[in-house]
């Protein structure tokens, strides 16, 4: 094999190892934008904050939205850490270790501000969410 085509496969690899680790370090940030997404369509389908265990918004869209966000927030829960784990073992002999401890705090960073975000809710939103 050429020392080119090897050399562009390991460039390659080193992308995709590389994005896999970026998704998963910031999926905790995607789900805090899903969310508060998810809050802003609720409230302004309904007109005012839902109460909570008493409404819902039924449109498609809202349940292609919701939906969406369950997903994602069962990645970032159960996924996101394993997939950025087995990527740090994958040599990639250019990543500098900054950018894994870069990761590792907004992955942390994301997962700090959903709680916070939830915890001072000064809205019904959480609280219709986790009911």
């Amino acid at each position: 094999m050429n020392s080119s085509v090897r050399t562009a496969d390991v460039n390659g690899l080193r992308t995709a190892v590389y994005l896999m680790q970026m998704v998963s370090a910031s999926a905790p940030l995607v789900l805090l934008g899903l969310l508060i997404s998810l809050a802003i369509h609720i409230r302004v389908g309904l007109g005012h904050w839902p109460k909570p265990m008493t409404e819902d918004l039924p449109t498609v869209a809202f349940q292609w939205h919701d939906n969406l966000v369950g997903i994602w927030f069962i990645f970032s829960l159960f996924g996101a850490a394993p997939v950025w784990c087995i990527c740090q073992f994958i040599p990639s002999p250019g990543a500098p270790r900054q950018k894994i401890d870069k990761q590792a705090v907004l992955f942390i960073a994301g997962w700090c501000a959903i709680f916070m975000l939830g915890r001072f809710d000064p809205t019904s939103f959480t609280e219709w969410l986790l009911d």
